[in-house]
């Protein structure tokens, strides 16, 4: 083989070897119906919609598909379909919306009828957690199945969004019905800027490959007017933005379309949704006969999210911490393990006597690495509950001492100086004191020095 062939060569195996790793995907669906005023067939831009729209059923590859929503809607107009069950993923309470412009949330123009203006009438002023769920991602999972358009999160920061799943039927993989639909609530990103998208094993190594979400390629279905908001980082205020029209597709993805078959499906353990800070979503969904998906465990510890007094092991009770975000980066401090980003761990910071050699590398309390993890029914430490080798009030968990307020020491007097013989023992003393909460807006912060993690 001569130089020129063997480079050639060697270039075609490299292409082979990147795409079997890294693939695009421009699979969407051509038409949806939705129960908009009722019921609504949409195939293109139109005259905006502005109210409630959740997904009955979609046009795919020629075939169209239910998702459980109603399906007797879909009936009743003489909807030839095969029927599926689809259903919004459980996002993550700990995904960072701080996008490129802070949090943007969209909620349909005519939300429940009325008009959103930024007013005391908005939905979002009227829900029971005043002012509102700081958790965005109680609008990523509305309507009955999860998956209403109506409303909508703008700009999602960049990170690696994870679902705990498996694949409970295999053979489902090739038979050309979407396994996964990922809405597209604004204009599409393209190149670096689009999402990617990959399957993990227990271990976080990829299974099959890669596939980037090439939106510009996928059909309009249509345009929903929404009431925008911009949601202030650290107060859970929100401030009413404007009411732009915003393009809507879905995403339409096969196991197949990441190398999946019957030979790797068992490994599958994870779906990993990798944000850009360009991504706008209504919803994220999965077909519940080919998929089985596992509520969020962020501090895994076996308690999931949802019933988890402690999501995040550093034995400060989510009640206590609230949900805000101390130091604007994006994380609720009930996640955040340094809180107010001193560099000194929440768990230590707490009023009980939580030592450096009880944590993890990540600041959290080390509860055991399997089942039964040292946590009480409730996900809560053992050792900062009643009786537990930290605890000081006999009572559950630890108080937030000071993991919310960062502080600064300042130097008040230097060592004296001492003159002894050879041989004795010198002790010298120094002084210093902590200076009010400082707040960083830029820039690292200053390390101190600790004894036992105490600073």
């Amino acid at each position: 083989m001569t130089i020129k062939k063997k480079i050639l060569f060697f270039l075609l195996v490299l292409f082979v070897f990147v795409e079997s790793r890294y693939l695009s995907a421009q699979t969407g669906a051509t038409k949806m119906y939705t129960n908009y005023n009722g019921y609504t067939e949409s195939s293109g831009p139109s005259t905006p919609i502005n109210k409630s729209a959740e997904l009955l059923g979609f046009t795919y590859s020629g075939n169209t598909y239910s998702t459980g929503v109603d399906d007797q809607e879909l009936t009743n107009h003489l909807v030839p379909f095969t029927a599926q069950k689809y259903k919004a993923f459980p996002v993550p309470e700990n995904t960072n919306f701080v996008g490129l412009h802070g949090p943007n949330l969209g909620i349909a123009r005519y939300w429940g009828g009325t008009e959103q203006t930024g007013g005391d009438l908005d939905y979002i002023k009227t829900l029971s957690s005043p002012p509102y769920p700081r958790n965005f991602s109680y609008y990523m999972t509305s309507g009955s199945r999860g998956l209403e358009f109506g409303q909508t999160m703008f700009n999602i920061a960049s990170q690696a969004i994870k679902y705990n799943l498996e694949v409970i039927e295999p053979s489902r993989a090739a038979d050309g019905i979407p396994d996964l639909l990922i809405t597209q609530t604004g204009a599409p990103a393209t190149g670096s800027k689009a999402d990617k998208y990959w399957f993990e094993d227990a271990s976080g190594n990829m299974v099959g490959n890669m596939v980037q979400g090439v939106m510009s390629g996928i059909p309009i279905l249509d345009t929903m007017q929404y009431t925008l908001y911009r949601v202030k980082d650290n107060v859970g205020n929100v401030d009413y933005n404007s009411r732009p029209s915003k393009q809507l597709r879905i995403y339409c993805m096969e196991l197949t379309h990441f190398g999946i078959n019957t030979a790797n499906a068992s490994n599958i353990k994870k779906f990993v949704h990798k944000t850009t800070g360009h991504t706008d979503i209504a919803f994220s969904a999965y077909d519940e006969e080919t998929i089985k998906v596992y509520a969020s465990d962020f501090d895994g510890d076996g308690i999931s999210d949802e019933d988890d007094l402690d999501d995040d092991n550093d034995g400060i009770l989510d009640t206590d911490e609230g949900n805000e975000d101390t130091d604007g980066d994006g994380i609720l401090n009930s996640f955040d393990l340094d809180s107010d980003n001193d560099g000194c761990f929440d768990s230590i910071e707490g009023d009980e006597n939580v030592n450096s050699s009880d944590l993890k590398a990540d600041g959290s309390i080390n509860v055991g690495s399997a089942s039964p993890f040292e946590v009480d029914s409730n996900g809560v430490p053992n050792i900062v509950n009643n009786a537990g080798t930290a605890d000081v009030g006999g009572d559950q968990g630890q108080g937030v001492g000071s993991s919310n307020s960062a502080g600064k020491l300042e130097k008040v007097s230097d060592p004296t100086d001492l003159t002894i013989c050879q041989g004795v023992n010198a002790e010298f003393t120094a002084s210093a004191r902590l200076l009010n909460t400082t707040t960083y807006n830029s820039g690292s912060i200053r390390s101190y020095v600790s004894v036992d993690g105490k600073y």
